[in-house]
């Protein structure tokens, strides 16, 4: 109809940040979400989770480990997420 628009996907980026095939025909549930990324200094992205942050900051593995031992991070909470970045800010 002239008051609608159709969008058609055949891809699309899982959890994890990989690219998945939609299989034509199939019945998909969708949730609307945030994630949040590291970028490192090469501008190359991460999601944020720790392992990443651990790759990306090698060097602090022992101040990141005892802040997680201390805090719990949910890393689809802004604020949480934001926490641990002012705790990162000081490497």
């Amino acid at each position: 109809s002239s008051t609608s628009s159709i969008s058609t996907y055949s891809t699309y980026t899982d959890a994890r940040g990989h690219m998945q095939r939609l299989n034509p025909g199939s019945n998909v549930i969708m949730r609307k979400g945030i994630t949040y990324f590291w970028i490192d200094q090469n501008q190359r992205f991460y999601p944020a989770n720790k392992a990443n942050l651990l790759k990306i900051l090698p060097k602090k593995r022992r101040e990141i480990n005892d802040y997680f031992n201390a805090n719990k991070v949910n890393f689809s909470n802004e604020t949480e997420v934001i926490k641990l970045l002012e705790f990162c800010q000081d490497f």
